[in-house]
C-alpha cells in the first residue's frame, strides 16, 4: 500500500520473510502502468541471478541485465544491474531514467560498508527526484535514521517495514572431535571430558618426573 501510495519503503525482514515477493509485486504492478523498474544488487552474480528469475517470471522479452561484463535488452522495463551501474547512470544518462519509476536497492545496509558504502549513497543523492526507492535487507541496524536521511535528502515520504520474526528459527549445533555434529550441552559435556583427560595426563606426567 505504501508504494502504491507514491512513498518510498525500506523493508527490513530476516531471510524467507518475502521480501523478494514485495518486489515481485512492484515489478508487476508498474509493468501493468507501462512504466519501467531498475532493480539493483550489490555484486554481478546476484544480477545474474535476479535476471533470470525475472525473466522466467515476467518474460524474457520484458527484463535487461547490464553489469560490467554483460549487456542484454537494455531497453526492457525491468532492468538489473549492479549499483554501481545505477550511480553511473544517475550521474552519466539521467534521461535514461524518465521512463523508470521505482529503483530497488537489493542487500541495502551495504549503505554502511566503509569501503562501497558511497555508492549507495551518491545512488540515492542524485537518482532523479521522481523515483521512488524500495530498499531490502535481512537486517539494518539503523534503519530509522537512514529513512529520515533519505527524507531529508530526497524530500520524500519514507515508509519502514521491520521484521523480526525468522521463517526458519535459527538452529545451533557443534562439530565434535570427531567431526560429529552435537547439541550446545553434548559439546559442552565432550569440551570437559577432553579437560578433564588433558588434566590426568598431566597429572601422571608429573608423577613419572
Amino acid at each position: 500500500m505504501a508504494l502504491r501510495s507514491g512513498s518510498s519503503v525500506i523493508v527490513a525482514a530476516p531471510t524467507g520473510t518475502g521480501k523478494t515477493l514485495i518486489a515481485e509485486k512492484l515489478l508487476a504492478d508498474v509493468l501493468t502502468k507501462e512504466k519501467g523498474v531498475i532493480y539493483t544488487s550489490p555484486i554481478k552474480a546476484l544480477s545474474n541471478q535476479k535476471y533470470r528469475d525475472f525473466g522466467a517470471l515476467f518474460g524474457r522479452d520484458k527484463v535487461g541485465l547490464i553489469t560490467g561484463d554483460l549487456s542484454i535488452n537494455e531497453r526492457a522495463p525491468v532492468l538489473v544491474m549492479t549499483t554501481e551501474i545505477f550511480r553511473n547512470w544517475c550521474f552519466a544518462q539521467p534521461d535514461e531514467l524518465q521512463n523508470i519509476s521505482h529503483v530497488i536497492f537489493d542487500e541495502m545496509h551495504y549503505l554502511d560498508d566503509p569501503d562501497r558504502g558511497t555508492v549507495w549513497e551518491e545512488s540515492i543523492i542524485f537518482a532523479p527526484l521522481h523515483l521512488r526507492l524500495l530498499g531490502l535487507s535481512a537486517t539494518i541496524p539503523n534503519i530509522y535514521e537512514i529513512a529520515a536521511w533519505i527524507k531529508e535528502v530526497r524530500h520524500d515520504e519514507v515508509k519502514v517495514i521491520v521484521e523480526k520474526k525468522r521463517a526458519v528459527p535459527l538452529k545451533t549445533n557443534w562439530i565434535g572431535h570427531h567431526g560429529n555434529i552435537l547439541t550446545a550441552a553434548e559439546a559442552q559435556a565432550e569440551i570437559k571430558a577432553q579437560s578433564d583427560a588433558r588434566k590426568e595426563r598431566y597429572r601422571e606426567e608429573k608423577k613419572n618426573e
